[in-house]
């Protein structure tokens, strides 16, 4: 895409936010992929999604200078319960990029991953205030995920640019608009997650047309998961939706199927096998990330306090790595050992900490009214896809992953306040 039309575009982005910074937001969020949109303004590499980032940011600084109403926004901000582990990820990730091999890529993550993610957050707390806008965040959400799974199937369906190395006799997996298939599974898992207990929770008001909506929604988005093959992203999702269901009135049935499921699958010998050789990671996949993790630990034991520094993990990790281990991948594939690794034990601190106080704030609002509890459920669900996925993968060091982190936690903080909002 030429430059000047990515102008043109956010120019009109930069309309559209002066006169509604709400459905600016709506449009970042069905947009996230568009990271995959690169362009450079004075040597600096930029995407689509940050130009709209910081356009939508310096739209709103503006609009609350002209409302009077940003130093009070600021003077506040100390009384979010995220705030003092934001700082202590930001000086982290900061001190990161000058520990890093490469100044120029870790200053790139640094403002991709961190900074802007959270000038996204920090308008969306500001800006969304009703339960009609967080419907309107989930289904920007929806869409986005929909047309991404549709390509999917798509792909799978007619081997149309599937990458050559997941495309093999024996092995085809969908990899949608990315390079790889575990993409697909990382933007979409947790949206799904979403979309499910938004299906149960709200089951009995919403209309018979958005039931029909989600079903196929929910359908689509299922398929190419599957299409995919991203088994980590599908065992996240199950367990999730296990958690939504404990909270209902199937609690029990949801127990007794899921046990007798279980051990039903425990007794073909071919599912037993599969069971094993996946949760004991003796599968190929499951070896290299075992062989991984345990050059990663050696990094970290001697590289305790600072990591390797933003984008530093290829470059360090060569020195560990286990003499079988070919590869040498971007990240560790864990999420703990990757904030471990890229921003230091402040870094793994900070996002520890962001993680237990979204659970005490997630479960603290179930004691509030009807609104607050459903979407507080179906928030904490997500956080433990989240978690549950990034115990094998990456869920936040890319530009579309870090953003909806940042939306999750903004979804928890500005439910409270809407509880009473029809």
């Amino acid at each position: 895409m030429s430059l000047i039309l990515i102008t043109i575009l956010l120019i009109i982005f930069a309309i559209i936010s002066l006169k509604n910074l709400a459905w600016s937001l709506y449009l970042i969020i069905f947009l996230l992929p568009t990271y995959l949109i690169h362009f450079q303004i004075f040597s600096i590499p930029l995407t689509f999604l940050e130009g709209m980032i910081l356009v939508l940011f310096l739209v709103w600084v503006i609009k609350e200078i002209r409302a009077k109403n940003l130093f009070k926004l600021i003077k506040n901000l100390p009384q979010c319960k995220f705030f003092i582990p934001i700082i202590l990820l930001i000086f982290a990730s900061t001190i990161s990029i000058f520990i890093s091999f490469n100044f120029n890529a870790a200053a790139g993550i640094w403002k991709a991953y961190f900074i802007e993610p959270l000038l996204l957050f920090l308008v969306f707390i500001n800006t969304i205030k009703s339960e009609k806008q967080i419907n309107k965040v989930i289904w920007s959400l929806s869409l986005s995920a929909f047309i991404v799974s549709a390509i999917a199937i798509l792909q799978y369906l007619t081997n149309f640019a599937i990458p050559t190395s997941y495309n093999l006799p024996n092995i085809k997996r969908a990899t949608s608009i990315y390079d790889y298939p575990s993409a697909v599974g990382l933007y979409i898992a947790p949206i799904l997650t979403l979309l499910m207990g938004y299906f149960i929770l709200k089951y009995k008001n919403i209309s018979s047309k958005i039931k029909l909506i989600l079903v196929s929604t929910i359908t689509i988005l299922t398929l190419s998961l599957l299409f995919a093959k991203t088994e980590g992203a599908i065992i996240a999702l199950l367990i999730a939706t296990f958690f939504i269901l404990m909270f209902t009135k199937w609690k029990w049935w949801t127990l007794f199927n899921a046990i007798g499921f279980g051990l039903f699958l425990l007794i073909i010998p071919q599912t037993k096998d599969y069971i094993i050789t996946l949760l004991t990671f003796q599968d190929v996949s499951g070896d290299v990330r075992l062989t991984l993790w345990q050059g990663t630990l050696r990094l970290i034991k001697n590289h305790p306090i600072f990591g390797a520094g933003l984008a530093g993990f290829p470059y360090l990790y060569e020195q560990y790595k286990e003499a079988k281990h070919v590869e040498i991948s971007l990240y560790p594939h864990n999420i703990f050992l990757n904030f471990w690794v890229e921003t230091g034990i402040l870094g793994l601190i900070a996002f520890i900490w962001i993680i237990i106080n979204y659970f005490k704030e997630g479960f603290k609002n179930l004691n509030y009214k009807l609104l607050t509890t459903n979407y507080s459920l179906i928030l904490i669900a997500v956080m433990i896809c989240f978690l549950i996925y990034g115990l094998v993968d990456a869920p936040y060091f890319k530009n579309d992953l870090s953003c909806l982190f940042w939306i999750w936690i903004g979804l928890l903080i500005v439910v409270p306040k809407t509880s009473d909002v029809s």
